[in-house]
């Protein structure tokens, strides 16, 4: 008997006991959960990146940004994926297998720690160019990384340390038979499905799902059961017609069960946030019912960006898409009105003399406070607001498509 439980981005698998032998746990969790934020108890910081594969699953994964090495030590905030996961069940000793590129001996580690044990140097992972499944293993170690995990929360963080290695998605299991990689002998399990709704535009909704070990192909339907689309091998699809779906996998000794359904919505695109979905690297901070801002004693940066401290926001988008920045501010006065803000890896735009409590768009005080549009292609950018005046905060974001006819940081 098996039975599972998911979520967007993570799934539980409980193997019953047979013949005597105890009852395992076996989690699945994406790599790029970052993107939501610590809400869900998760985090991503730069020069960790989060990118886009059709192949990976759900689409997108992990690489740190090209030139960024950490190899003697691991970093402790910036360049860190922080991963929240629960384990239901009792007490008992995980092993992680994990998706991942390696495609030189030059880029082929990452550090990881789970909760608060000591760091391990994820070394010499076996190389490859294309995605494939391999045991994490602390370097220079024959064995697995084992982990006595109790019942309840848990936190894996994974850091970089060569640039150019890539991870995907981690399997966290209490059964020391598990493997990804041996041929089933019956039907794959089913993977989760999200419609991404909030990463809709005009060119459609995304529609993304989990790679299940076994599994050859993938049938998308609606939730009617109709099939949209067969024999698929990608994990995304754009589908212009909005409405529900399921996707079901597909192995060489059968189909799983359909997945539940989820529905997205035709609409431009336009998400709403709050403060607990920005990652933070200090001195950036979260002050309760104010909003994000700087710890305060912190030196003022009015003339360059500050080297350390981001408040990072990580989102999707479905196409081409041109964007504006609203974000509800507290400016108390013209010595406390600024942030540093940027788009991916763009050029820093000084967002001086912001008008207080409103819900305004980014504008470039440099250039006559011209309102700042952001040209974006499809997939996956994160926003990021650097320190320039210690007073100012921010208590809502709303990345929107110019074409969005109103004031959107409130509902």
């Amino acid at each position: 008997m098996v039975r599972r439980t998911s979520v967007v981005g993570l799934s539980v698998i409980f193997l019953a006991a047979i013949a005597g032998r105890a009852t395992a746990t076996t989690i699945f969790l994406e790599a790029e959960n970052g993107r939501g934020g610590p809400e869900f108890g998760n985090s991503i910081t730069t020069p960790l990146l989060i990118k886009d594969d059709n192949l990976a699953s759900h689409g997108s994964y992990i690489e740190a940004i090209a030139g960024n090495d950490s190899k003697t030590s691991m970093p402790a905030t910036e360049g860190v994926t922080s991963l929240s996961f629960e384990n239901p069940d009792a007490s008992a000793t995980f092993t992680i297998w994990a998706r991942v590129i390696a495609p030189t001996d030059g880029d082929d580690s990452f550090w990881l720690k789970m909760d608060n044990g000591s760091a391990i140097k994820w070394n010499e992972i076996p190389l490859g160019s294309s995605w494939h499944w391999v045991h994490v293993k602390a370097d220079g170690a024959s064995n697995p990384a084992s982990f006595t995990l109790g019942t309840g929360t848990h936190t894996l963080k994974i850091a970089y340390r060569e640039d150019g290695t890539k991870l995907d998605e981690l399997i966290i299991t209490s059964d020391s038979g598990f493997d990804p990689n041996a041929t089933l002998t019956g039907p794959p399990i089913t993977p989760t499905l999200s419609a991404n709704s909030e990463s809709a535009s005009t060119q459609g909704a995304l529609i993304s799902w989990q790679e299940v070990p076994g599994a050859q192909s993938y049938t998308l339907t609606d939730d009617q059961d109709n099939v949209i689309a067969a024999g698929l091998t990608s994990h995304t699809s754009v589908q212009p017609n909005f409405g529900c779906f399921k996707v079901i996998a597909v192995g060489t000794a059968g189909s799983s069960p359909a997945s539940g359904f989820d529905c997205a919505s035709e609409q431009d695109f336009l998400q709403r946030r709050f403060p607990d979905n920005f990652s933070l690297v200090s001195p950036m901070k979260l002050f309760t019912g104010v909003g994000i801002g700087t710890q305060s004693g912190t030196a003022e940066s009015l003339n360059v960006v500050p080297a350390h401290g981001r408040a990072r926001y990580d989102f999707r988008i479905v196409g081409p898409t041109t964007i504006k920045v609203w974000a509800a501010v507290g400016a108390p006065d013209l010595n406390n009105d600024s942030f540093w803000v940027r788009v991916d890896q763009g050029v820093w735009t000084k967002w001086n003399n912001i008008p207080t409590s409103n819900c305004v768009p980014v504008h470039d005080s440099d250039n006559g406070s011209a309102v700042k549009t952001y040209s974006l292609g499809t997939g996956s950018h994160f926003i990021e607001f650097a320190y320039r005046e210690i007073g100012t905060t921010i208590s809502r974001l709303a990345p929107t498509s110019v074409t969005v006819p109103f004031t959107p940081c409130d509902d």
